[in-house]
């Protein structure tokens, strides 16, 4: 595969589509027991928002590794003192674990997920624009798509409410399209660096504008069947353009250090491996999480790890981790 360029784009496009396809019309159910914050889910979302689960796993063993190596290479450049702090770095995990835990215990289902999901945003940008070797887009342009895909979420996440406010749902659209305009929308559809990210918000603008007029007609499982899709879109050409990129870079020698497991076959079998043992957990421990009528303890840890109803809280985990990680190699740095 060719190093992470526009070459490699159009592949994992494509294996995002076929995925989302897969995911949607597969014929059995990967995970049989659907909680109440799931329950408006037909078979098909639930396939495949547990398929974007799942490969959400396998991305965060991954990342992980990234993380567990470029600590080595801290610890080579700096010393062998560097190792000792792996532990600490290991505690903050654990610390952001919990909060996100909190969080999803605390907060609504629905705010928890609609939160994560904005959040999930700078963090796509930020990496497809080390994929796309691009100059950073403009804060601007970055605000502009959150604020859209925001507009989105709030429109799909709360429909029944839009249903009956639908001059307010096309003022905000308008409002939209007029800061897009405002604040550099033709001159960034120029930029061939900025014209991705506006053209994005220009798109979920006018999705929701449609979605928003479709509203009074919208049944709970439709409105998560297109808010799911969106999802498990990003989700899957995220997941594709960080394998080949660390593919790319390995094949490139880019890398200090080499992660064995980081190649097609073997991306494959730790994908296979998720799944498995997660239709295996689904249907060999049924159990609700954080119910006391289950005496397997063991069976509930790995139930809110593969429960697809907790996947928000390790996206959140991942997004939480994944911004801490540049700010703790900074501080072992100045502290080597």
């Amino acid at each position: 595969m060719d190093d992470s360029t526009s070459g490699d784009g159009p592949i994992c496009l494509a294996i995002t589509f076929f995925l989302l396809g897969i995911g949607y019309a597969l014929p059995v159910v990967m995970w049989p027991t659907i909680d109440p914050s799931l329950e408006v889910k037909s078979t098909g979302t639930m396939n495949l928002y547990t398929l974007t689960a799942w490969g959400g796993l396998a991305h965060f063993f991954y990342a992980w590794r990234g993380q567990n190596l470029a600590l080595g290479v801290s610890s080579a450049a700096t010393g062998s003192w560097a190792w000792s702090w792996r532990p600490m770095f290991l505690g903050i995990l654990a610390l952001i674990l919990g909060v996100t835990a909190l969080g999803r215990w605390f907060i609504p289902v629905r705010i928890f997920d609609g939160v994560v999901w904005v959040y999930f945003i700078p963090h796509f940008l930020k990496a497809e624009g080390i994929f796309q070797k691009r100059a950073a887009p403009l804060r601007r342009d970055n605000t502009l798509l959150l604020m859209s895909f925001a507009y989105f979420s709030i429109v799909i996440l709360a429909h029944e409410f839009w249903a009956e406010h639908q001059v307010l749902a096309f003022s905000l659209g308008v409002a939209m399209i007029l800061a897009i305009g405002y604040w550099g929308g033709l001159a960034a559809l120029r930029s061939k660096d900025r014209m991705p990210v506006t053209l994005m918000s220009a798109f979920l603008v006018g999705e929701t504008l449609v979605w928003s007029e479709y509203a009074p007609y919208m049944s709970p499982t439709f409105a998560d069947g297109v808010y799911g899709f969106h999802v498990a879109g990003a989700s899957f050409y995220h997941y594709t353009r960080a394998y080949a990129f660390g593919i790319a870079r390995q094949s490139t020698g880019s890398l200090k250090l080499t992660d064995l497991w980081l190649s097609i076959p073997r991306i494959l079998i730790v994908q296979m491996m998720v799944i498995v043992l997660g239709i295996l957990i689904g249907y060999a421990w049924p159990v609700k999480l954080m119910s006391r009528s289950s005496p397997e303890l063991l069976a509930l840890l790995l139930s809110g790890i593969w429960a697809p109803q907790f996947f928000t809280v390790w996206v959140g985990w991942h997004l939480l981790s994944s911004d801490a990680f540049p700010y703790y190699r900074r501080w072992l740095a100045r502290w080597s």
